[in-house]
Formats: structure tokens, C-alpha cells, sequence
């Protein structure tokens, strides 16, 4: 018999973990903090040694999502969080974060099929990130959402599931080590796991993500050690076991 996890809509989970709470956990926990970043600044992607979730080359305020985290820091968060509260947290599965961003929708972008009209459900690559010093010679939607960057957690509407931002503004990391395909995966939405492994799965897209990859089939990957400006992470509460 497989074992599903049944989670709820508590803490980040309805969200994206934001500054403030990682600020928390760094604070309690004594974690050290990376001081290096990849961030895409003055049109020139490269890792920053001066960069950090509190600095990560753009401005943001505590509500804002996390970035320049790690899947290794994200995994220490959901343990400092699973010991401070007494519940147990951690990252969801691939299967559960499609499944929690489709919420139910057969619709290409969940919200909306219709990609002029992503601005209106999620933070992707607009006419606000084109007129903020990112390259002129982006394929930039022609909408406005407001937020060149990362946009405080909640800025846009909640899916039929009560949940933000699983599409757009930052990637998030899963629980799965990354595979091509779907090949062995099992029949359940338990993560895909490997020892020693190298690459994980991250979801969603992000600020800087062009409508082809604000879709919730997307997907795409990131070493364990990775610490990027545009990618960040939620964690799930465990309920049960089935």
C-alpha cells in the first residue's frame, strides 16, 4: 500500500515562505547564510558574491518571497519550523505542487488560457520588468502586472484552492530529485528521491518567465547548492498518513 501525505493550506504553504520567515528561522536557529547569489543584474547573469536573501540585487520588503536560497536551506526551514511548532513541514512533491497549481483547472495557464491575460493572475515577465533595466530584447508580455521583480506574497488572486503564486513570481523547489521524464515515477504523489542526488526539481516559473513557462506542466532544475535570484520555495504541513 503507498503512502500518500494529506496536507493542508497552513503557514507557507498557502504562499511562498517569505524574507521575514527565513529572517525568523536564521535568528532562532543560528543557520549561516550564504553571502553568494546568481542574480541577473545590469543585464549580466552571473553569481554575486555580495548577494544573499537579504540582499539579492533588487529591492524587496519582508513580505516578499525568499530568494537566493538553496534546496539545502529550504530543507534546514522546514525542520527548524517542524521543531519550533510541533507539526511536521516540509517540501511538497512535483505531483502535489502541479496538482495544487492546476487546482482543479484544465486551463493552459490554470487561471486562463489566454496568455494577454496572465497579468491578472500571476507575476511573469510584463511591461513593468521591460522598463526596469532587464533586457530590451525580451519577449516581454504586453501586459502590466505591476511588480518588476518578486511581488509581496498574496498580491494576486488565490487559486480554487485557496493557494498564491504557484504560478509566477518565483520558482520553487520540490521535494524530487529531477528526472527527464515521467518514466519511474510511481503511482502515488510521493517525491521521487536518490541518494547523492544532483539536481532537484523547481516549479511555477518566476518574475522573468514568459508566458510558455507560467504553465503548471512546467518544470525545471537546479543543484542542491544553488542559490538563485529568482527561485524560492513553500513548505506543506502533514496532516495524515494513508
Amino acid at each position: 500500500q503507498s503512502t500518500v501525505p494529506v496536507v493542508r493550506a497552513v503557514g507557507g504553504v498557502r504562499a511562498e515562505v517569505t524574507r521575514d520567515e527565513i529572517a525568523a528561522c536564521v535568528q532562532s536557529s543560528g543557520e549561516r547564510v550564504s553571502g553568494r547569489c546568481f542574480a541577473f543584474e545590469r543585464n549580466v547573469p552571473k553569481e554575486r558574491g555580495d548577494r544573499s536573501y537579504l540582499v539579492p540585487g533588487y529591492a524587496q520588503e519582508g513580505n516578499h518571497p525568499a530568494v537566493c536560497v538553496s534546496w539545502n536551506d529550504a530543507q534546514a526551514y522546514a525542520e527548524w519550523l517542524s521543531k519550533t511548532t510541533g507539526k511536521t513541514y516540509r517540501l511538497p512533491s512535483e505531483a502535489e505542487y502541479e496538482y495544487a497549481a492546476r487546482a482543479g483547472s484544465t486551463a493552459r495557464f490554470a487561471f486562463t488560457d489566454d496568455p494577454a491575460d496572465l497579468c491578472r493572475f500571476a507575476n511573469g515577465a510584463d511591461q513593468a520588468a521591460r522598463t526596469a533595466g532587464l533586457p530590451e530584447d525580451a519577449p516581454y508580455m504586453a501586459c502590466n502586472d505591476g511588480y518588476p521583480f518578486t511581488a509581496p506574497v498574496g498580491s494576486f488572486a488565490a487559486n480554487a484552492f485557496g493557494l498564491h503564486d504557484l504560478i509566477g513570481n518565483v520558482w520553487e523547489w520540490t521535494a524530487d530529485c529531477f528526472a527527464d521524464d515521467y518514466t519511474d515515477a510511481g503511482s502515488d504523489s510521493a517525491p521521487r528521491t536518490q541518494a547523492g542526488c544532483a539536481v532537484h526539481a523547481v516549479r511555477g516559473g518566476d518574475w522573468f518567465s514568459m508566458p510558455i513557462s507560467l504553465r503548471p506542466a512546467v518544470r525545471a532544475k537546479a543543484g542542491p547548492d544553488a542559490h538563485n535570484d529568482d527561485i524560492g520555495f513553500r513548505v506543506v504541513r502533514v496532516l495524515a498518513q494513508l
